[in-house]
């Protein structure tokens, strides 16, 4: 934004104002940048300059604000709008019942549909999408099915991502058939489902121990030109995890290198999990140690379920690498401290002398950690001093 106020003061230097459309780009960068406040300042320029925001400018501001939950704000420059005579348009519109339905107000976002379509603005997909994912959100799942029956029964287009939605929302209820229902419903209608879906109807059976399904399924998949991406291998693999089906859970990873879908952080975080759980500690190193090779970075939870492993199993052989630097801040502290009140012969201790009082195990946790950050070549921003809590 600097160099576009560089080209804005040049401009006045050489005599010319910014126009509406000047202001607007300007607004939409700081917008954008995260910076709504620098661009409602703006407006007020504008607006002290003689300037009457157009539909677009508003949208802007209505779209950044909605984002960020700021739908009192949103509504204040609705009433603006309205004092000078400007209509909101279907975008408008649209912008005003996602950010209700983003915060739960369902019964608002509502209204606001009702009144667009009184004035003849017909809600589009998106309009509608964030209707069905509210009230999914919501638990309201009954409620969104009415919903998206009602805009089949009226004949309105209804595409794989309301489909998905809805789907989505079964599948989150625990209500795996209802979810396969609405996919067989969709696949007669003629509606090709998309790889969201699938992913879907895997993590829903997944959910429900129907793993010997998902074979079945991701045949299906494939059949119907869909190749399976790295969302639908961490579902399953997750799944295989939880059931300490290592084995099958290895073969999927080494697929996946097989077949040039490359692992996130999350789905090398599942097989550390895995290997963790069955005390395989050397193989969940040798994973973490492939992950830097690929340039991927360890989040919070991998370093946790790492040193939750270590603790599990008592085992100082890898950490030997000379003093601690710092300890993850949050849910591996209370791991540490937890695994410390298992070791005190079943005493609970609920004071931080038991995470003082323990030294063998201190320094154990401490080397763990250690060892964890010399592989990332520097503790990042999350991480606090171990000596800080001596």
């Amino acid at each position: 934004m600097d160099e576009a106020w560089k080209v804005v003061r040049r401009m006045l230097l050489n005599g010319l104002c910014p126009d509406l459309v000047t202001y607007t780009i300007l607004i939409s960068g700081h917008c954008q940048s995260g910076n709504i406040e620098e661009g409602l300042k703006i407006r007020k320029e504008m607006i002290s300059r003689g300037f009457q925001l157009s539909i677009i400018t508003y949208s802007v501001l209505l779209s950044s604000l909605c984002k960020r939950g700021e739908v009192s704000k949103a509504e204040q420059l609705l009433d603006e709008m309205g004092a000078i005579g400007l209509d909101p348009d279907l975008i408008v519109y649209c912008i005003l019942i996602h950010g209700y339905c983003k915060k739960g107000e369902i019964e608002r976002a509502v209204r606001v549909y009702t009144s667009m379509c009184s004035k003849k603005i017909m809600p589009n997909s998106y309009a509608h999408g964030a209707i069905l994912s509210g009230l999914c959100k919501k638990g309201m799942v009954s409620h969104a099915r009415r919903y998206l029956d009602n805009l089949i029964e009226n004949g309105l287009v209804v595409d794989i991502v309301l489909y998905n939605i809805m789907i989505d929302g079964y599948v989150k209820m625990g209500d795996i058939y209802e979810a396969i229902g609405l996919y067989d419903q969709a696949t007669r209608a003629g509606v090709a489902p998309s790889i969201i879906t699938y992913n879907s109807l895997i993590y829903g059976l997944c959910k429900s121990g129907g793993l010997n399904n998902v074979k079945t399924l991701l045949r299906t998949l494939e059949l119907h030109g869909f190749v399976p991406n790295a969302v639908t291998y961490a579902i399953v693999m997750d799944a295989y995890c939880r059931e300490r089906n290592i084995d099958a859970m290895i073969e999927l990873f080494n697929e996946m290198d097989a077949k040039a879908i490359t692992p996130n952080v999350i789905t090398y975080s599942i097989v550390i999990k895995g290997l963790c759980k069955q005390g395989m500690l050397q193989k969940s190193l040798n994973i973490l140690k492939d992950m830097y090779t690929k340039g991927l970075v360890a989040d919070q939870i991998t370093y946790n379920t790492l040193i939750h492993g270590f603790c599990v199993e008592r085992n100082m052989q890898p950490a030997g690498r000379g003093e601690i630097t710092g300890y993850s801040h949050g849910e591996g502290y209370w791991i540490v401290k937890s695994c410390l009140q298992h070791s005190n012969k079943g005493t609970i201790c609920k004071e931080d002398d038991c995470l003082r009082d323990n030294d063998m195990l201190w320094r154990w946790a401490r080397m763990i950690t250690e060892w964890i950050n010399t592989l990332a070549g520097r503790p990042s921003g999350i991480w606090i001093t171990l000596c800080a809590l001596r």
